[in-house]
């Protein structure tokens, strides 16, 4: 009785060892193609936003909307201060991105055993 379940294990094991070596190459490949889209999305949109904090800061620092008395109005002081506290985090996402996507391009084995063992754990 033990052997043949010892058999059918050795057999189930052998089984997922053949299907696991005949689709290891294509999972590889669109882990691969999945993780450099997403990366060249990201960047995309990291730029935009940073793009338009910076853009926004500007704009409202070189045409503040000032109240009847020549001071600025809390719009324009708002509009300066946001965008120039979320540009650094922006572009720091920005910059962890674009190395994502240079390992990606670069060293794609380096970055799929690093993206593999970040899944064991």
């Amino acid at each position: 009785m033990q052997d043949q379940i010892i058999q059918k294990i050795l057999d189930y094991l052998e089984q997922t060892e053949d299907f696991v070596l005949e689709h290891l190459p294509d999972v590889i490949v669109q882990a691969l193609r999945y993780e450099r889209i997403i990366s060249v999305l990201g960047v995309i949109l990291l730029s935009f936003l940073f793009s338009c904090a910076v853009y926004v800061g500007y704009h409202c620092w070189t045409n503040p909307r000032l109240d009847k008395y020549g001071s600025w109005e809390t719009i324009s002081v708002l509009g300066v201060i946001i965008p120039c506290s979320f540009a650094p985090l922006l572009l720091v996402q920005l910059c962890f991105a674009v190395d994502k996507l240079i390992k990606i391009y670069v060293a794609p084995k380096y970055f799929l055993v690093q993206l593999f063992l970040s899944i064991k754990g």
